[in-house]
């Protein structure tokens, strides 16, 4: 019996199908790609001595904060390739572990700043903080001295006065040494510096709000990653980032209030510190020659903000250390507009332990 031959209406449903069997294939041939790409940059970070977590590092090195905004993840470690270490200890702070109770005659300084304060260019004994410590145990042989890194990339002077005054304190600081600045004159005209959180959004660390499970996932993947480190993280940048958040949120109305604002959160780190028996030493701030005098939006108010800087630290209880006159801002000391190299970093504790001598911070508690 002769078999029926294919008709109109079953060569338009294999038509039909043919689409979706292709979109299949691309998306099976995208996901073998994906998992070759995936095991492969797994196993030379495996070679190299690199976390793959290095690759979407703020999605696991940042937390949301219920009154910070954002803040270091305890526990974490990553390595970098280079090779860099960021090593976050159990109460959150850069660095090595130390007891929450300050042991009888220790001498405890916190570093409370941003980025330049935290070392984004450098590994866990390289950051300015660390060695301080080294520095001023030299100069005080026999004293037991604990410099703790508070800093977090971001923070404003904001940020650091409400870390300050509902954490650090339990801590019993001897002193806290203040290197805030540059976020802050960047945030100025936002709203920035009068805490107003959801308003600087553009400055928050990425991957710390809620993206859906999917973007979650992703996060997992060291491919995904490194895609988004080469190819989307450019494109974002030729956005301008910087020009775009002037755009989207400066207004001249906010820059006195914001100024104010400023030097007002300096005015109460000093009185809080006071207050609470310990030091607060305000830092003037190191830039790379050139840098201050130019007529971008993001340098003109800086000095404005290192007024602000001296002028609170020439009140009664308050103290300076004139880092900006103190380190130069040559480009062996700092990687970019305001981050140290290593060599910066020794040349930054050096500076300050001479400074916190002078004022008597190590004296005998």
């Amino acid at each position: 019996m002769e078999e029926p031959t294919a008709g109109p209406g079953r060569r338009e449903e294999r038509g039909r199908g043919r689409p979706a069997r292709r979109l299949l294939l691309v998306g099976g041939a995208l996901l073998a790609l994906g998992v070759v790409a995936e095991v492969g940059i797994r196993v030379r970070d495996a070679v190299r001595g690199v976390s793959p977590r290095s690759h979407n590092y703020s999605h696991f090195l940042f937390r949301a904060h219920p009154s910070r905004g954002y803040a270091l993840v305890p526990g974490v470690r990553i390595r970098f390739a280079g090779p860099r270490t960021v090593t976050v200890n159990s109460l959150g702070f850069r660095g090595p572990e130390f007891s929450p109770e300050k042991p009888p005659g220790t001498l405890r300084i916190f570093c409370l700043g941003e980025s330049s304060t935290y070392g984004l260019l450098e590994s866990d004994e390289q950051v300015w903080p660390r060695r301080l410590e080294e520095r001023l145990r030299e100069r005080i042989p026999g004293r037991r001295v604990e410099v703790v890194n508070a800093g977090v990339p971001g923070y404003s002077s904001y940020e650091s006065l409400v870390y300050l005054q509902q954490e650090i304190v339990r801590y019993a600081p001897d002193a806290v040494v203040v290197y805030h600045t540059w976020n802050d004159a960047v945030k100025i005209g936002s709203v920035g510096a009068s805490g107003n959180l959801p308003e600087t959004g553009i400055l928050r660390i990425r991957h710390i709000e809620k993206h859906g499970w999917l973007r979650d996932l992703l996060n997992l993947s060291a491919a995904f990653g490194v895609f988004e480190a080469r190819v989307l993280d450019p494109l974002w940048a030729r956005r301008q980032e910087g020009r775009w958040f002037y755009e989207r949120l400066f207004d001249e109305g906010n820059v006195e209030g914001d100024l104010a604002a400023f030097e007002r959160n300096l005015r109460t780190i000093a009185r809080f510190s006071e207050e609470n028996g310990f030091r607060a030493i305000l830092c003037t701030q190191t830039l790379r020659k050139g840098e201050g005098g130019t007529p971008l939006p993001w340098t003109r108010f800086l000095p404005r903000c290192e007024e602000a800087v001296r002028r609170v630290a020439a009140e009664p209880g308050g103290a300076l250390a004139d880092v900006a006159r103190g380190v130069e801002g040559t480009d062996d000391l700092l990687g970019d507009s305001t981050h140290f190299t290593p060599k910066g970093s020794e040349a930054m504790a050096g500076f300050l332990a001479g400074r916190l001598l002078e004022l008597g911070v190590a004296g005998e508690r």
